[in-house]
């Protein structure tokens, strides 16, 4: 009810003393109508406050004094104000007239506060930071109220305040200082130093107005980008015009005339390859994921562990992280080859039991499956588990711990290629698992009481989906583009000698041969019983016998003539596995091989003088792909090996690419190849993926090669944000949205919905009042969840005007849900928090539950209220 409509029905003696917000009114004057009005509304369930003060002001009780107080005015001098000022007489910017007559400020004492009015005008002037001076927070809360579900600019305005009666002076103005630099204003960072008493710095650094989103703002060296190509920008639409080859947009861009477009014609292919070499290069970077409050884990948490290790120490000290964080664990052990068992435990479970998470331990068992010469019953498992989860209909979301699997600091020991396997299948099972999200996160050696902290907070926080624990830290994984750094090396980096193929005779490796020939290469051996079988191997001998080369098949196990092996480059199957879901029997094959491989490598590393490596491996093992889960661990499992031989002082060089050269009429569509082009690979020249393999050899570090569609592989995720694994892409951040991952506030929400949708009322109220706990313990300042009890009354613990505004606002962006600060002193504990939060979930995904029945009439007097809307304010008085 607006206060224009309440004026006309109330006694004479009460007048509306302010419009705060569209539900806050203050009303003033005679003692016995106010209280008359006030008991009527209650009987509404309208929440009031009776103000105790001096004198009822903006009412006809300020008439004794206005005569004296005008005169008294009137000696003052009057100058115009040098900011705009906002009148909270008229709602409106003052007009000089107005601001210098001392007219003004007796109606200041006399007529309402238009206090609403006011925060709209400055909002309509372009106000995006509201800062409150004074003893208090009072005016911050309500300026949210007047803003809050009505802003259209598109922008969320910030609202601080400089002092607090809950908090010390210092702490409270430094927290609205960095306020408001967070929400854009400019600080004089010197002056706000200087009256601290805190040393300035020599060289101080701007830092963002935003918030990190759990990546480094420190610029690594060698990696900064051209946002005008990668980032999109003004020339995006010429850029993709020349990585496309369309001359007729290129030479409408440039207004070419007819012999500048022939011209353009000859030279636009190389440019269009240019272009994509710039685009086509990535590397996987770990970095820290700063520290967050710990939001603490709730509900079930299936714990798959292989039965032979149940008691084992990595499995007891995850259960303590989980019993430690707040999560009941059910563990599940499992028998190597027994998956039959495993799918009907899941299936069981998903009918008795809520699960808010499953955390697979499967990979610890190191031991070969039953019935196969190399899977690890490890993967075997967690296959299978992948498959019993979809199977039962589990949507919980599945986190696949791993130990050693990756390398996250230079502290670390070199990869394991055995736990490297599952993380390979995991990279796969990612994007094949429709029922929930996958995360990969490795563990350490041992996890001790900082490392079991930080395992628990990844797992509750979402702000990664592949991250390694190392004690108190947590790294996290990122793909990022890197620059081609140049042309590639002239010439060969291969030494002079014999050179050595091992893997596929594919195109890529026939290509590298020519690369090698072109070099200086006289002498190259195709080694392997797969060169012995491929019929192309010996037209490319041919051909290489043509370019002066002595090129010859060696039988497996021959001694390589000619003096001591130079180089070693091991190219392997790209495209000859099939593809779908992972099979055991197939995985068996594609792993044994690949240990064939290593086996065959470690010999030539073992030899006096070692020789330098070249890998090629597949982008699968790194970006994964819908059925590729047989081939991607083995490629994983390569790519560990390599880092191992890396480590051990030899010379290695490797890639992971995509699809290379153009696809086959005879390709089969159910290869390998054809599923990383439906995952939003394109085809990459081969030439350009030589080139890269030039690249790496010169820099000695590994480089991912792919020519990725970003749009085709965000649009197969159905609506599903972006794995987090590629945040850093300047195409998925353009694509997704400002954060990188289409607003992680409402994928979190997202989460949560979905974790409340299939569970029983009881534990939904449950996981509500956890989340309003954790809120409310930020919020108020207590070091621990555990301090705020379930029905303490959160005003006795300190919540005013403020920290409403703050609580109510972090649960918005964890439920995506409006929830304004009144619902906070109206649900002034966590559990009656918690239950009007599932009420407003409840009405959302139903039918609205029917309000009480209101009187029967209203007084003669005064209207029946149109909603049960606030009328009364903590002040009487807000000019």
């Amino acid at each position: 009810t607006t206060p224009t409509h309440l004026t006309d029905q109330l006694p004479d003696t009460v007048t509306i003393a302010a419009h705060n917000t569209p539900t806050s009114t203050v009303i003033s004057g005679d003692t016995q109508p106010v209280n008359e009005v006030v008991e009527f509304w209650r009987i509404w369930g309208v929440r009031t406050n009776v103000l105790r003060v001096s004198r009822a002001f903006h009412s006809h009780h300020i008439d004794a004094i206005a005569a004296e107080f005008g005169k008294a005015a009137r000696k003052l001098e009057y100058r115009p104000p040098r900011i705009p000022v906002v009148s909270n007489v008229t709602g409106e910017l003052g007009e000089p007239e107005l601001m210098t007559s001392p007219e003004y400020w007796v109606d200041q004492a006399r007529q309402p506060v238009r206090f609403y009015e006011g925060v709209r005008t400055l909002r309509r002037e372009g106000t995006g930071i509201f800062l409150e001076v004074g003893p208090d927070t009072v005016l911050a809360p309500l300026a949210h109220g007047c803003l809050e579900g009505e802003d259209d600019t598109g922008t969320r305005p910030a609202f601080a305040a400089t002092l607090r009666g809950d908090r010390d002076e210092l702490p409270a103005l430094l927290a609205a200082v960095g306020q408001v630099h967070v929400g854009g204003g400019t600080v004089d960072w010197p002056a706000v130093l200087d009256a601290i008493g805190a040393p300035r710095p020599d060289s101080p650094v701007p830092l963002p107005t935003y918030a990190f989103q759990g990546r480094h703002y420190w610029l690594h060296p060698g990696d900064q980008q051209d946002t005008g190509e990668d980032g999109g920008g003004e020339d995006a639409g010429f850029w993709d015009a020349v990585e496309s080859g369309d001359l007729p947009s290129v030479a409408a861009a440039l207004d070419l005339d007819d012999a500048q477009r022939q011209a353009m014609r000859d030279v636009l292919s190389p440019l269009s390859v240019w272009r994509r070499r710039r685009r086509c290069q990535y590397r996987i970077r770990w970095t820290p994921l700063p520290e967050a409050p710990s939001q603490g884990l709730s509900g079930t948490w299936l714990v798959p562990v292989p039965a032979a290790l149940a008691d084992a120490p990595p499995v007891t000290e995850v259960l303590g992280m989980l019993d430690g964080a707040g999560a009941t664990a059910r563990v599940v052990p499992v028998e190597a080859g027994d998956t039959e068992t495993l799918s009907r435990l899941l299936r069981g479970m998903s009918l008795d039991t809520a699960v808010s998470g499953v955390l697979s331990l499967l990979a610890l068992d190191r031991e070969i499956q039953p019935g196969t010469s190399a899977v690890p019953a490890g993967l075997a498992l967690t296959v299978a588990l992948v498959g019993a989860l979809e199977e039962a209909g589990l949507d919980a979301p599945l986190w696949i711990a791993t130990r050693g699997a990756v390398r996250a600091d230079g502290s670390d020991p070199v990869p394991d290629p055995l736990q490297a396997l599952l993380w390979g299948y995991g990279q796969v099972a990612a994007e094949e698992r429709t029922s929930g999200p996958v995360g990969l996160i490795d563990l350490p050696e041992h996890l001790d009481g900082a490392a079991q902290a930080r395992l628990g907070s990844v797992l509750a926080g979402g702000a990664a989906d592949q991250a390694a624990v190392r004690g108190p830290v947590a790294y996290v994984s990122r793909l990022a583009r890197t620059s081609p750094g140049g042309q590639p090396p002239e010439g060969s980096p291969v030494p002079p000698g014999p050179v050595v193929f091992t893997g596929a005779v594919t195109a890529l490796a026939a290509h590298t041969a020519r690369w090698l020939a072109g070099g200086g290469t006289e002498r190259m051996v195709f080694a392997g019983l797969a060169a012995a079988q491929d019929p192309g191997t010996r037209d490319l001998l041919t051909e290489l016998k043509a370019l002066g080369v002595h090129a010859e098949i060696a039988e497996p196990g021959a001694e390589v003539r000619g003096g001591p092996v130079a180089a070693v480059v091991h190219v392997a199957d790209l495209d000859a596995g099939r593809a779908g879901f992972a099979d055991i029997a197939a995985l068996d094959r594609e792993i044994a091989a690949v240990q064939d491989a290593a086996a065959a490598l470690t010999a030539f590393a073992d030899t006096a003088e070692p020789p330098m490596f070249l890998f090629v491996t597949s982008a699968a093992a790194a970006l994964g792909g819908a059925g590729l889960g047989d081939q991607a661990p083995a490629h994983a499992y390569l790519d560990a090996f390599a880092a191992r031989l890396r480590e051990g002082g030899h010379t290695v060089a490797s890639i992971a690419v995509g699809p290379t050269g153009e696809p086959e009429p005879s390709a089969a569509p159910e290869t390998a190849d054809p599923a990383l082009r439906e995952w939003g690979m394109r085809a990459l020249p081969t030439g350009q993926a030589v080139a890269a393999l030039r690249q790496a050899a010169g820099a000695g570090s590994p480089l991912l090669v792919a020519d990725i569609d970003w749009e085709r592989a965000l649009s197969r995720r159905d609506g599903a944000p972006p794995r987090r694994l590629f945040h850093e892409i300047p195409e998925v951040r353009r694509i997704a949205g400002p954060d990188g991952d289409g607003g992680a506030a409402a994928g979190r929400a997202a989460e949560l919905r979905r974790r409340l949708a299939g569970v029983p009322e009881a534990e939904r109220e449950r996981l509500l009042l956890d989340l309003v706990h954790r809120r409310a313990a930020t919020v108020l300042g207590f070091g621990s969840a555990d301090e705020v009890k379930p029905d303490d009354s959160l005003l006795d613990l300190g919540l005013s005007s403020f920290t409403a505004l703050e609580l109510s606002t972090r649960l918005a962006e964890a439920t995506g849900l409006q929830i304004s600060p009144v619902a906070v002193f109206e649900n002034a504990t966590p559990s009656a928090m918690a239950r009007f939060l599932n009420g407003e979930f409840a009405a959302q995904d139903g039918p609205a539950t029917e309000a009480g029945d209101a009187p029967d009439s209203a007084p003669p007097d005064l209207p029946a209220p149109d909603s049960p809307t606030a009328h009364a304010s903590p002040t009487n008085e807000v000019s």
